[in-house]
């Protein structure tokens, strides 16, 4: 579903991109261990393979982000160790922010979201120790950061990269796989943006550039947002309990929101959500003695940051827990190096994951009907997928 989602931004963008781009990039490097329980990897490599477009400033949101590169890639990784961690097959539409310093040089940023795919996920039986990935499909995502020379249409491009694959809690068990390492590759452009921009004028720039213009003219009301959810995970643990049922969550979200940029709003709202998971463990184990549907629930005040890249967006938010009986129940017999990462643990919640506005026209971004996907987390470690559907007011 993620990768569907991104790429709706290729028929949303790819109207006006001029540049085309072939791209080989190889990473080196390591997975992390962050957990006991850690099966033995050895040298681990993710060898890319990438498509772009090269936006050039047709749409009105492009030099916000120096008229980014817009791709989708194709990865083959394997983890030194094929008898119990096997490789895999990402898939992931990504975005490369590139700013040019010097003749010739740039830095760049490139943020990729997508599907992985494992022919050695954790089996109970034929493979029991591979706690890192529980499951044949699982979400991909990678960060770049690097520097880039450009000879004519060649670029030699090196730096650092991470990539972290998981199944978001759909499927215990989930360590999920964190690689750190270096990155060199090869870009060559087969349409340079520069030239065919050149020849081609302003004949497809975005009517609404012309239309608004000015960022004054940008609504900037505050508006009311108002949304439904359905989340899916397994219940609560990392390891155990292994191959157990799938749970819903269900969410309703009420919060305000303005636009603060020509690519950034900012929201401030309330999740309540109640878990499935969270009844039935309450019933079986006598948790509590009444109230079991509202001891299920829990209530999230939040911040979150929209960055716009047309009608999709990227959603980061940041949340507290401010009624959550549930966690604060099972958390009290467990052992924290210290009080502070009991009350992250307790307390911390946030989402990412990515929105699309079904309208046309940017400037009603802030009235328009959205779909969304995202993750939401516990203290940086995953809880659920959450599919949402929401209007802004």
């Amino acid at each position: 579903m993620r990768i569907l989602i991104l790429l709706v931004l290729f028929s949303n963008l790819a109207i006006a991109q001029t540049g085309l781009s072939l791209q080989l990039n190889h990473h080196n490097g390591k997975l992390i261990a962050i957990t006991n329980e850690f099966p033995e990897s050895g040298f681990s490599s993710v060898t890319e393979f990438n498509f772009n477009y090269h936006t050039s400033g047709h749409k009105y949101w492009h030099k916000s982000y120096f008229n980014p590169r817009i791709g989708c890639s194709v990865a083959f990784q394997q983890y030194g160790n094929w008898g119990i961690l096997g490789g895999g097959i990402s898939i992931q539409p990504n975005i490369a922010l590139q700013k040019r310093f010097v003749k010739g040089w740039s830095i760049e940023s490139r943020t990729g979201l997508g599907m992985a795919f494992f022919n050695r996920p954790h089996d109970a039986i034929s493979n029991p120790t591979n706690t890192i990935i529980g499951s044949t499909v699982t979400a991909s995502f990678s960060e770049y950061i690097g520097i880039q020379k450009t000879i004519r249409n060649i670029g030699v491009h090196a730096g650092a990269s991470i990539w972290h694959w998981s199944n978001g809690h759909t499927s215990v068990p989930n360590v999920g796989g964190n690689f750190i390492g270096y990155s060199v590759g090869l870009l060559y452009s087969i349409k340079p943006t520069l030239e065919h921009s050149k020849r081609k004028g302003s004949a497809d720039i975005d009517p609404a550039i012309k239309k608004y213009p000015i960022w004054d003219i940008i609504d900037k009301k505050i508006h009311v947002d108002i949304a439904g959810s359905l989340g899916i995970h397994e219940i609560e643990g990392t390891f155990q309990p292994v191959d157990g049922p799938k749970y819903n969550v269900y969410s309703a979200t009420v919060g305000a929101t303005r636009r603060v940029g020509k690519v950034e709003k900012l929201t401030l709202g309330v999740d309540l959500n109640y878990f499935t998971a969270y009844h039935e463990q309450i019933v079986n184990q006598e948790l509590f003695e009444s109230d079991y549907r509202l001891k299920s629930s829990n209530v999230v005040a939040f911040i979150g940051n929209e960055f716009l890249f047309g009608r999709l967006a990227f959603v980061a938010q940041l949340g507290i827990n401010i009624y959550t009986p549930f966690r604060k129940k099972i958390t009290e017999p467990l052992e924290f190096t210290a009080p502070i990462a009991k009350a992250l643990y307790i307390y911390s919640t946030n989402k990412i994951g990515f929105r699309y506005y079904w309208a046309t026209d940017y400037q009603k971004v802030n009235r328009k009907i959205y779909t969304e996907i995202n993750l939401k987390t516990i203290f940086g470690k995953a809880d659920f997928i959450q599919f949402k559907v929401g209007y802004s007011l």
